[in-house]
Parts: structure tokens; C-alpha cells; sequence
């Protein structure tokens, strides 16, 4: 029982955790905004100021399928 408790609050369960939550909460959002046509792109993060300036740059998704 002890082990359990302690693997719970293991920093690399925790990590994975959230990781299967942030690519799920991420597959979801996109799915809605762009019914599908998106992808999920993996690197460093400069903050909320740094996300919100490039959305502003990046390109516009396709308009589906043709």
C-alpha cells in the first residue's frame, strides 16, 4: 500500500499524467477549431506573450479537405 501511495506522488507518473492530459485537452481543442486539419507541433515555450505572438504569425489552416 505504501509503495502505491508513494508511486502516486512520483515526479515521472505525475509528469506522464499531465502529459496524456495536456495532448488530450490539445487533440480536443483542435478537432473543434479546425474540425480535424490541424497538428500538434512539440517545442520550447516562451511564455504566454511568446504563444500569443506566434498565432498572430502563423499561417491559416487549410480549408479542408478539396
Amino acid at each position: 500500500m505504501a509503495l502505491m501511495r508513494d508511486l502516486r506522488r512520483d515526479p515521472l507518473i505525475i509528469q506522464d499524467e499531465r502529459g496524456e492530459e495536456a495532448v488530450a485537452v490539445a487533440v480536443a481543442a483542435g478537432d473543434e477549431e479546425y474540425g480535424g486539419a490541424f497538428e500538434i507541433r512539440i517545442g520550447p515555450s516562451g511564455g504566454p506573450e511568446a504563444d500569443a505572438a506566434q498565432r498572430s504569425s502563423a499561417p491559416s489552416p487549410p480549408d479542408g479537405p478539396r
